[in-house]
């Protein structure tokens, strides 16, 4: 109780508390990483951004991005 509070990154926060609700498991990790960038005032390229989503567990078997339109 006497420690000091840990710290969030912010970064990690966006992403693990909105990856469904602002869609961003929709996006590819360019537009991902613009989108964290632009919303917690951090730059951060998509490399850094497809290995924090895997590291957060935000990962599925189908690939970032919208879904391709069927035939």
């Amino acid at each position: 109780m006497k420690q000091p509070r840990r710290k969030l990154d912010a970064v990690n926060h966006e992403l693990a508390l909105n990856w469904l609700r602002k869609k961003y498991h929709l996006l590819t990790a360019e537009e991902l990483a613009q989108a964290v960038a632009t919303k917690t005032g951090k730059p951060i390229n998509a490399k850094s951004v497809k290995s924090r989503r895997t590291r957060l567990g935000l990962v599925t078997k189908r690939p970032p991005g919208p879904r391709p339109k069927a035939g």
